[in-house]
């Protein structure tokens, strides 16, 4: 069978032919006049190497096993082959789990309202936290970026886990103690932990600018309805700039820990 019939059945071009006798995995003959011409034998080589290639087998492990090819080569190979698609199967899976986990907390955020004021009761949650207290501005971020990269074997890669500042009371201002949210499987000793409790929340859209008037309210709503806080402000950025140039589509929220009457 001559190249061209042999592209034209197996839907492969007769570059990658050449290539494949280039490098042993095939070995036609040639007519007197220089032609290549494919036995039955090079067929059901170029039969195998089609269905490994399949399953992504590399041609050099392909060409070692033509070489010494019986049956109990093939099951190892296959199980081989097997195991390799189950763990890109998982990473996938990882992958789309946490596209899911991105799209829920886009869906959520848009939905919440300019000073929306929510109570809600959380079980312990942990972070990352940054070492540094006294981020202030632009830094914030760098430094964001730093404590990714500190524990980027417990964060998910590009930023998917949320994220967010402790507001730490400086005169006028905040200082900002840069975090991380974990999930609880990732969670270990070096974790800090939020306890559990109920929470008094408030969303704000925007930029920070935005942040003290939504203290404001928050502070309001504590003392009209006689609640008690206690410790400090956490702030989660639940949109930004990865999701938007938009700072009007900036969605922020401010929670604290409500203290319980014994």
């Amino acid at each position: 069978m001559k190249i061209k019939q042999v592209s034209e059945n197996y839907d492969i071009t007769p570059h990658t032919l050449r290539y494949y006798e280039q490098i042993g995995l095939l070995s036609p003959n040639y007519t007197d006049n220089g032609y290549r011409d494919y036995s039955y034998e090079d067929i059901e080589r170029l039969n195998t190497i089609r269905d490994l290639r399949f399953f992504d087998v590399s041609l050099e492990e392909i060409k070692n096993y033509l070489d010494t090819k019986n049956k109990a080569l093939t099951k190892e190979i296959l199980h081989f082959e097997m195991e390799q698609l189950e763990d890109r199967i998982h990473a996938l899976k990882e992958k789309q789990d946490l596209l899911k986990e991105r799209i829920d907390l886009l869906v959520y955020a848009e939905k919440k309202q300019n000073h929306e004021i929510e109570r809600t009761f959380y079980e312990e949650r942990y972070l990352v936290l940054s070492q540094e207290k006294d981020t202030m501005g632009k830094d914030l971020y760098f430094e964001l970026k730093r404590l990714h990269k500190q524990f980027e074997k417990e964060l998910h890669a590009n930023n998917q886990n949320v994220f967010g500042t402790i507001l730490l009371p400086h005169e006028d201002a905040f200082r900002h103690q840069v975090f991380y949210c974990l999930t609880n499987d990732l969670a270990d000793e070096k974790a800090f932990t939020m306890p559990a409790g109920e929470y008094l929340a408030i969303y704000y859209t925007g930029t920070y600018k935005q942040r003290l008037a939504a203290l404001a309210e928050l502070k309001s709503y504590l003392k009209k309805n006689r609640l008690v806080a206690k410790g400090n402000f956490y702030e989660f950025y639940l949109i930004d700039f990865h999701e938007t140039n938009l700072p009007e589509e900036y969605v922020s929220k401010i929670e604290i820990l409500l203290d319980q009457p014994d």
